[in-house]
Order: structure tokens, then C-alpha cells, then sequence
């Protein structure tokens, strides 16, 4: 087997019986969205084990250690890379070195609270521990989905924490902290994030051809590989244009030619000149965005659908930020 690029596409050449002495040489076209040599390689992995007809299912009575390497390449199939990533490293560096060595069907409640005390005598936080703790649920109802284990037969209790109430921008900020940005790039990046309420990955992965200017909205693939369609505004529209439209990556750095990854010395700036005294990072703007839509009354759900969340629950934390809307609401008493 061999990985290498042709006509822009990651490729897997390979021999399909190689073992009964037949050559017949087979090209496999990756999906457009493979777009690194190491997604490319985890392709080719794959379909090496598949010809050699290697079992997927782990060995009766497995550890959850033993059971882990399956479910972080299921994760890396289905989840987002940021996620897939955050699950394997809070296994390999917290869950596997305490529960790692228990046999995944053989768990009880005294396991997990074993488990939570040991974390919180490492310093984890509650908001960490039950991050964790939500992962460890998500290992076994994959282990039931598919097979491998009965699942849990009780609840894993989380700790308690309260997730914080971000100090959003107020419009008149958020207008004065784009404006300020320098170079044009980071000025038409922060609007981008802003205009669209996107997060700073799904912007930095916007390319020239995603973007329809005749209807003025723009594709974005956010977590799990979920597309969605958002329109843009007049001020968006001519700073595109003023970009000048070509192929490949919206923001490309010019000191790397990759899509640009680190904003926030370019934050500071515009902070600085704006005047702007409070903490300012790119999420910031994705939660001003959906605060100032709620402010001026849009439907929660078609806020949801701009955001890309899964769940309205999700999007129902925007209701503690808003505080115009709370506003709105005493005023009905004592206008």
C-alpha cells in the first residue's frame, strides 16, 4: 500500500490479493475532507487490517484499557478532531491510570467513586472530573451500540459546577474591535466569526468555493462534520470582495501559506485600540453574536440553527447572558 496526492485528492494505491499471488492494483480516491497525510494514513491502516480480516471485538472479560485503542479510532471516524483528540488524551492521562486495569464489564458505583476522589485529591477541577465522567458514559454506550459490552446498569453521578456566565461585548464593542483590527485579513476573520456566529476552527476552514455570493451565504462544517448554511451581511460581502475571491483557504497566513490558527495577538491589539478594558477572545464573539440576537428578540431555535447546536438546551444558556432580555422583562413592571 502506498498514500500519496493525485489531482488534489489523498489516494490509497494497493494490491487486492497479494497473498494468492494475483497483482490487481487498486487506486482508492479519499473524500475531499481528507486533507493531511496523517488522516490519509489512518485510511490506509484501516483497510490494511480490513484485508487482513483482523477482528475488531476485543477479548472476552477485556479491560478498559485493553477496549480503549477501538474506541478512540471509532472516535476519530465519527467525532470532530478537537473531540476525538480530548477523549484520548483524558484516557491516557486520567481515566486509564486509575480504571485502566478494571475489566470494562466488571465496574461498580464504588469504581467511579473511587475514581472522582482520587481526582479531586490531583487537584481536577469539578468541571474536568465530570467532562471525564461524561466520557467514560460515552465509552460504554458505545461499547452497548456495538457489541462489546452490556453498558452501565446505573447512572455515573457528575460533580457539581456551574458552568461561567461569559461578560459579552456589547454591540457598539464588538463593531469597534473589528473595525480596529489590522492587518485587512484579521479585520475580515473577526467579522467572519461575528457575522456568522461561528466557532474559530469552522472559520479558519472556510474556503474561497463555500462561499455563494450570489445569495450571500456561506457553508461552514462545524462539529462532527455537520454542515450548515449561513447567510452574511452587506459589510461582510464587501470586504470579501475587497479580499479579491481566489481558490483554496479563506485566512491563509502569509508567513506559513496554511490557514491561519493564532489570533490572538491580532485580539490585542484591536482591543488596545478600541479601547476595550474586558477579557477579549475569538469565542467571545460567537457568544456576543448569539446574546445580541436573543437581545433583539430572534426565535431561540432558528438561533440554535446558526450556531450549529445539536440540542436547544445548549443554546438556552444564552437566556443567563442576556441581560437586555431580563432587562425587557422587568421593565413591564416599572417601565
Amino acid at each position: 500500500m502506498s498514500v500519496h496526492i493525485r489531482n488534489k485528492k489523498w489516494v490509497i494505491d494497493f494490491d487486492l490479493y497479494p497473498e494468492k499471488g494475483k497483482r490487481k492494483r487498486i487506486r482508492l480516491s479519499l473524500p475531499e475532507n481528507i486533507t493531511s497525510k496523517e488522516e490519509a494514513l489512518f485510511y490506509e491502516k484501516e483497510y490494511k487490517r480490513i484485508q487482513a480480516e483482523e477482528p475488531l471485538k476485543p477479548p472476552v472479560n477485556a479491560s478498559i484499557e485493553a477496549m480503549s485503542q477501538i474506541f478512540y479510532e471509532y472516535c476519530a471516524m465519527h467525532l470532530a478532531k478537537t473531540t476525538a483528540r480530548d477523549i484520548k488524551n483524558c484516557f491516557v492521562n486520567h481515566i486509564l491510570p486509575i480504571l485502566g486495569k478494571i475489566k470494562a464489564e466488571s465496574v461498580s458505583l464504588i469504581h467511579f467513586h473511587n475514581y472522582k476522589k482520587l481526582r479531586l485529591e490531583q487537584k481536577g477541577s469539578n468541571r474536568s472530573i465530570s467532562k471525564e465522567i461524561s466520557y467514560i458514559g460515552s465509552f460504554y454506550k458505545w461499547g452497548k451500540k456495538y457489541g462489546y459490552l452490556s453498558g452501565l446498569p446505573f447512572k455515573i453521578e457528575r460533580l457539581p459546577y456551574k458552568r461561567p456566565i461569559p461578560t459579552v461585548l456589547s454591540f457598539n464593542e464588538t463593531i469597534k474591535l473589528i473595525k480596529a483590527a489590522t492587518p485587512d485579513i484579521y479585520r475580515v476573520f473577526l467579522l467572519t466569526i461575528y457575522n456568522l456566529g461561528v466557532r474559530l476552527n469552522e472559520a479558519r476552514n472556510i474556503k474561497w468555493e463555500n462561499i455563494d455570493f450570489e445569495n450571500r451565504t456561506i457553508t461552514v462544517t462545524g462539529k462532527g462534520s455537520k454542515e450548515r448554511r449561513l447567510p452574511f451581511g452587506n459589510w461582510l460581502y464587501e470586504e470579501l470582495q475587497r479580499l479579491k475571491p481566489k481558490e483554496g483557504y479563506l485566512f491563509v497566513s502569509r508567513r506559513t501559506g496554511r490557514p491561519i490558527s493564532d489570533i490572538r495577538k491580532a485580539i490585542g491589539r484591536a482591543k488596545k485600540e478600541a479601547g476595550i478594558t474586558k477579557r477579549v477572545y475569538p469565542h467571545l464573539l460567537r457568544h456576543s453574536f448569539a446574546t445580541h440576537l436573543l437581545d433583539r428578540g430572534v426565535n431561540l431555535r432558528v438561533i440554535q440553527g446558526l450556531l450549529g447546536h445539536a440540542q436547544v438546551q445548549t443554546t438556552e444558556f444564552y437566556t443567563h447572558v442576556s441581560i437586555e432580555a431580563k432587562r425587557g422583562a422587568s421593565s413591564v413592571l416599572l417601565p
